[in-house]
Formats: C-alpha cells, sequence, structure tokens
C-alpha cells in the first residue's frame, strides 16, 4: 500500500511545487534571440488590460549607475473582476527591480489608486526617482463618490450638474536604497480642473532643467467648451518638489481628441514641450525662453495624422534636439532641431518631409507603441528607436549621429499568437538599452479565456550599434 501512495505523493508535491514556481514573483522566462539580447517575462499575473505602460515619450524605465539596478514601473491595466465590476480602487503602478536582467524582485505597489498608465513619467535625478501620476480612484473615494451611478461608471458623467471631484496632477520621489524603494511626500504639481470625463490634468511629463528646476506638462481641460489644454508648471525652487508656481496654459485644443505632452529640457536651462494634438491634426513644439520664461510660437513639425506616436529627446553635445514622429502616411520620420533652436534651424527644414525612418511605422494599428532613446556616453550621440510595425511587432532602429541604419532588427517576443504593443525605452542608453513593452494574446477569444491576462516585458540590448549594423 506504501509501495503504491509514495510515486502518489511525489508526483502531487511534484506538481504543487512546479504550480508554486509558475505563479513566483520573480519571473525568469526568457524569449531566444540575436546574441546580446535579454528578454524576460516580468509580470503575467498582475496585467489586465492594456495601459499597462503607454504613452511613447513616458519612460517607465531607469537604470541606476551605483547600484547597477533597473527599474521598470508599469499599471495593473484596466482590471475586471469574474462580475465584470472595474474599479479604480483595483488599479495601482507597480515596480520591481533587477541587477541581472534575468530575475526581478517581487511585486511592489508605487502608488495606488488608478493603474492608467499614461499618466505615469518616472525621471533619474541622483539617487531619486521622481514620479508623476493622477489618482483618480483615489480622489474619487476621498471625495465619497460612488463607483457607479445607475448602473454607469463615474467617468460617463455627462453634465456639469452632477457629482465632481478634483484631481490634482501629482508628483512621487522615491530614494534608492540598494535596489530598493523608499517613498517620500507626493507633491500636487497641477491643480485639478473641470475635466468633466477623468477627473484632472494626466497624460504627464516630468523634466529637469540644467538649473535644477523640475517641469511638469499634462493635458487638462479648457473650461470654455471642455476640450483638452496643455497645462505647463514648473517648482518654485530648484530641486525642490514641495512648490509649484501656477501654472500656464500652453496650448488650447479647438475640438475633442487626444492630447499628449512630453516637456523636454535643453541646455543652459532652456525647456521645450512636444505636444500632439488628434483633433488639429499634427504635432508642435514649444520652446521656453530662458531669460523672459515667455512661450515661442508653436513650430509645427508634422500634420494630417492620426496616431499619437511622437518622441523626442536633446543630445547636449551636439546642442541638438531629436524628434521622432508619425507622418500623414504612417511612416516614422526624424527631425533635429539646433541651436539656436528657432523655427529656421530644423533639419530637415519644417517646410520639407523628415528624414524616413520606417515605412508603415504604426498608423491606426496601435499608436502607443514607439521610443526614442539617446546614448550620452557618446558624441554626436546615438539614438535607438523601438517601434511596431505592421506585423504588430517590435523592431529596432539605429541612428549613428549622422544616418540611420538601412536595416532594422526584429526585437522581443516573436511568438505569433501574441502582439506587442506600448513599448516604453530607458532614456539614455550608456548603460544599454533597457525597455519594457505589453503583449496580449492575438486572438480575443483566446485572451477571453484568459481573463484578459497579458505580459509585461522587460528586454536589454547590450550593444545596440554592434546588432544594428551586422
Amino acid at each position: 500500500m506504501f509501495g503504491i501512495k509514495l510515486p502518489v505523493a511525489l508526483i502531487v508535491l511534484l506538481l504543487l511545487c512546479l504550480t508554486a514556481a509558475a505563479r513566483r514573483d520573480v519571473p525568469s522566462s526568457a524569449v531566444t534571440g540575436p546574441p546580446g539580447i535579454t528578454d524576460v517575462l516580468v509580470d503575467g499575473e498582475n496585467c489586465r488590460g492594456a495601459h499597462v505602460t503607454t504613452r511613447p515619450h513616458n519612460r517607465k524605465v531607469v537604470y541606476h549607475a551605483p547600484s547597477r539596478t533597473w527599474f521598470v514601473f508599469y499599471g495593473t491595466g484596466h482590471w475586471m473582476d469574474k462580475l465584470g465590476d472595474a474599479g479604480g480602487d483595483k488599479e495601482l503602478i507597480a515596480w520591481r527591480a533587477s541587477r541581472d536582467c534575468k530575475t526581478f524582485s517581487a511585486f511592489a505597489p508605487a502608488v495606488a489608486g488608478n493603474g492608467h498608465s499614461s499618466s505615469t513619467d518616472v525621471l533619474l535625478v541622483g539617487d531619486r526617482i521622481y514620479l508623476t501620476e493622477t489618482r483618480w480612484g483615489y480622489w474619487r473615494q476621498k471625495a465619497g463618490i460612488p463607483w457607479k451611478t445607475d448602473g454607469k461608471p463615474f467617468y460617463y458623467r455627462s453634465t456639469p450638474e452632477q457629482a465632481m471631484f478634483f484631481v490634482p496632477f501629482e508628483v512621487f520621489p522615491f530614494e534608492i536604497v540598494a535596489s530598493r524603494l523608499v517613498p517620500g511626500r507626493e507633491s500636487q504639481a497641477l491643480p485639478g480642473d473641470e475635466h468633466v470625463a477623468h477627473g484632472g490634468p494626466h497624460y504627464g511629463s516630468i523634466a529637469r532643467d540644467t538649473n535644477g528646476y523640475l517641469w511638469v506638462a499634462a493635458r487638462a481641460q479648457s473650461p470654455e467648451q471642455g476640450w483638452p489644454a496643455t497645462w505647463v508648471a514648473r517648482t518654485v525652487r530648484p530641486d525642490d518638489i514641495a512648490a509649484w508656481e501656477p501654472h500656464r496654459v500652453l496650448f488650447k485644443s479647438s475640438g475633442p481628441g487626444s492630447h499628449a505632452p512630453q516637456i523636454i529640457a535643453l541646455d543652459e536651462g532652456r525647456v521645450a514641450c512636444l505636444l500632439f494634438v488628434k483633433y488639429e491634426k499634427m504635432t508642435v513644439l514649444y520652446l521656453c525662453d530662458r531669460d523672459s520664461e515667455d512661450w515661442s510660437e508653436r513650430h509645427v513639425i508634422g500634420e494630417g495624422y492620426q496616431s499619437k506616436r511622437a518622441c523626442a529627446v536633446f543630445d547636449p553635445g551636439s546642442r541638438r534636439l531629436h524628434v521622432v514622429y508619425t507622418d500623414a502616411r504612417g511612416d516614422a520620420r526624424h527631425r533635429a532641431l539646433e541651436a539656436p533652436y528657432g523655427s529656421g534651424d530644423w533639419l530637415a527644414a519644417l517646410n520639407e518631409p523628415g528624414t524616413l525612418v520606417a515605412e508603415e511605422a504604426g498608423v491606426n494599428i496601435g499608436d502607443d507603441d514607439l521610443s526614442l532613446s539617446v546614448n550620452l556616453s557618446q558624441d554626436p550621440a546615438p539614438l535607438a528607436l523601438v517601434h511596431r510595425g505592421p506585423d504588430l511587432r517590435l523592431h529596432l532602429r539605429y541612428y549613428d549621429g549622422k544616418t540611420w541604419s538601412p536595416i532594422d532588427v526584429k526585437i522581443g517576443l516573436q511568438d505569433a499568437d501574441w502582439t506587442c504593443d506600448e513599448t516604453s525605452a530607458v532614456m539614455d542608453f550608456s548603460h544599454g538599452l533597457g525597455f519594457v513593452y505589453w503583449c496580449q494574446w492575438k486572438d480575443p477569444t483566446v485572451r477571453k479565456q484568459k481573463d484578459n491576462i497579458g505580459q509585461l516585458r522587460f528586454c536589454l540590448v547590450n550593444d545596440v550599434s554592434a546588432l544594428c549594423e551586422k
């Protein structure tokens, strides 16, 4: 009898161990690919729906050189329980850390109350990380507004007479201690607005200028017609987020639609704001004068397309601002703005098409899926672009400071059953190009069977130039 039961017990024990291993908080499944690339599953349990790493210009990855640690941030996505009831209190922004880029620390909440990571941008300054977020769920609950009224979620309010709550655009500081993040006191960088749909400024961005002031830019709501506007604000003192100057309205859209700003630090205290506006179907750039603190007239970079895909980085060595955006055909194009940063200092000129980087780069097949990075250890600084193509796969392209590589490299998960989207790369790839991206089952029937759970993956390319110039 014991001779029969013992193998059964061993089998049961083995199955339990395998099940536990499959549900570990530190996953290690890897994707094989070209040499010099690591691609691992970071989270395959807490990512439901989309908006896990979304907005192309927001950084969800930072590398802290002193501790040799990679930190990744992501949203838990749009959570739906078995009854089909979603709630902002179930969504949050999480973080994990890794030193070997193969195993990651356990799931750790960074910001609770909302998991829509479109408003999450992370900035590394020394041993501190600043994270932005709009916590709709937190402030809704604090105001006592129910998640649903008459069966409809709070964000479906249609009249101003209904209960309103105001959500500030917040900045959260974290001190890096070894491979841990120690949270500090959050700050309200932008006040709540009259936004009927979402409740506060969002789709934001953060930067630090060369004088140490921190800047934020976010989409807010224009009180006149309720259409999107861009709000920009700066800290009162350098490297101190406790107090912010009154915000300025940089742009007002003349109609509804997506509206995604990126604030970028240039040199000598200058900053720029790159803005995509869907209603006007254009990407524009504004520059803030360091002396008068007035903003320039807009530079129209590209027009006539639907995608929200535009991303910028600055190279202080060459004093060039690089922008990659999508044109009216859906092709990715590149422009560079040289000092002294006037409207006539663009390469290519604004009355000419930008340099072609990739054809059919994704318009109307996914619009939150490109990320531009710069290698600040070289002069002139090379660029790396990760974008999704019409094959629903991620592609890597390389700029050596003069020209783009004539070939691209498919990268990340290549399983035909999965699609890749929402990529976000480290801003400076001097220590390797690290990026996270979101995957979901291609077949909607399978997605439903899997409770709509997708994957967050991390990929590291050790040497971009060697990979792309072969």
